[in-house]
């Protein structure tokens, strides 16, 4: 990470109160991408997706980062639950 003025001392040591930084989430070696694959051809069926329609529902926002957002898939019936099992 480094601080936002460029001063690369810790905050506790004097240098920069305000410390930028990103996490880049993934798999971490050739196997584990090789596990996780498969999971792009994964189709849950109408059963789940009703139970996690029923957690929360379609279009609540639960960010405030996100209010005002309006997905296509949301927004555009003929998107909502393309290609679920049993369609």
């Amino acid at each position: 990470m480094r601080a936002a003025s460029g001063d690369l001392t810790p905050p506790a040591a004097g240098g920069g109160a305000r410390v930028e930084g990103a996490v880049i989430t993934g798999p971490r070696t050739q196997e584990h991408l090789a596990s996780q694959l498969g999971a792009a051809d994964v189709r849950l069926s109408r059963d789940v997706l009703d139970r996690i329609d029923a957690i929360v529902t379609p279009g609540v926002t639960i960010s405030a980062a996100d209010e005002g957002y309006q997905p296509p898939s949301l927004t555009d019936a003929s998107k909502r639950r393309r290609g679920a099992a049993g369609h």
